[in-house]
């Protein structure tokens, strides 16, 4: 097998791709290469997802075989670089531009995992109103919960949505397909795909649920391994938003601004919101203010007007990040009272004039 390849888009593909450098399994941290013709299909995987590229070469001996992802990143510099490999060898030479020799350790092609495909439906979604949903709602999904629900940012039909259990956030679409629960940990690799050619499809299962979604964008492909569940009902979660009389407008800019300003005073240190101390968020005569303990924070100057009183005691991140996805220069902020006297405050962006835009919505004070 012989390979000659430019080095830089080499290294750019591998930089976007889905691996694991330390695991378990050796297999995951290499790049099954798959050469023939005029082009190399690159493929890694670390199970959850698999990508793929097809980059062009020139192949004077075709072949397929195994190397070492982070090896051949380092190998792969700007200019040529050309890749040699015997089928009775364990190593793979790399000389880069500049005539140095590296050797790169190699595996069999046929140890590399590969998915257990279906047949692939279309999904018909606006790519690029999908990664703007998308970017919306994820900061919102939970990482590590033991109910695979809430780890991952769903996109169900009307909606793109998010929850950790104790907030949500939704973002209106047109779409009305398949639930597709994607994983937190694989919705960078699939933003990094949505654009306006992108094609999106999904394999169903016995269940009639979809299991995979395939993002293809020009020679690169990811396939993701979607959780098996089934979503939150994300619209129910803000009914009655509209109808609550207790609302203050805000310039969300000072708002924000005044908020970052006053997380420092309720414990929060970045990282761990467990840790955090809980602040009362309050409107009432013409002023607001953020209150924890015996601090308190000034938000008159940010206030629009308002109807009716707020006080809402909530965790200060969630209102930084809710405040953060939303880009309108208005926001509303509202009190609400659900089912069983529960409270929920709601975030929900103003947007100027007859026709409005898709924007993410946010509530807090949800029980999952």
């Amino acid at each position: 097998m012989r390979i000659e390849i430019d080095g830089g888009v080499l290294h750019d593909t591998l930089c976007a791709a889905t691996y694991k450098a330390r695991s378990t399994l050796p297999i995951l941290g290499f790049a099954l290469l798959d050469a023939t013709g005029d082009r190399v299909r690159v493929t890694t995987t670390d199970l959850e997802a698999f990508f793929a590229a097809e980059l062009p070469a020139k192949v004077p001996m075709s072949g397929r075989i195994c190397v070492n992802v982070e090896l051949l990143k380092a190998a792969a510099r700007d200019g040529n670089l050309s890749l040699l490999h015997n089928a009775d060898s364990s190593i793979m030479q790399a000389t880069p531009k500049g005539g140095s020799k590296l050797r790169l350790p190699v595996l069999k092609a046929e140890d590399f995992p590969e998915p257990d495909e279906g047949t692939w439906q279309p999904i018909t979604i606006n790519p690029v109103e999908l990664a703007d949903a998308i970017r919306s709602v994820k900061y919102a999904a939970a990482r590590s919960d033991i109910r695979a629900y809430l780890n991952c940012v769903g996109v169900v039909p009307g909606c793109v949505g998010a929850s950790d259990g104790h907030r949500a956030a939704k973002f209106d679409i047109a779409y009305d397909g398949p639930e597709l629960p994607i994983p937190q940990s694989q919705i960078d690799g699939v933003l990094a795909l949505l654009g306006p050619e992108t094609k999106l499809s999904a394999t169903l299962n016995a269940a009639n649920n979809a299991s995979l979604l395939r993002v293809e964008n020009g020679s690169r492909t990811l396939i993701v391994r979607l959780i098996d569940c089934r979503m939150p009902k994300y619209a129910g979660l803000f009914v009655g938003i509209e109808q609550t009389e207790r609302r203050a407008q805000f310039d969300r800019i000072k708002l924000l601004q005044a908020v970052k300003q006053f997380s420092p005073f309720t414990g929060f240190d970045g990282t761990n919101k467990a840790m955090a101390k809980g602040a009362w968020f309050i409107v009432a005569d013409g002023a607001a203010k953020i209150e924890s303990g015996e601090s308190e924070e000034n938000c008159s100057w940010a206030l629009g007007h308002h109807e009716g009183g707020i006080r809402f005691s909530l965790c200060m991140p969630y209102l930084t990040e809710a405040l953060a996805a939303i880009d309108t220069e208005k926001v509303s902020i509202g009190l609400m009272t659900v089912a069983g006297n529960q409270e929920r405050l709601s975030v929900e962006p103003i947007i100027p004039g007859d026709t409005p835009a898709p924007q993410a919505h946010i509530i807090v004070g949800i029980t999952l």
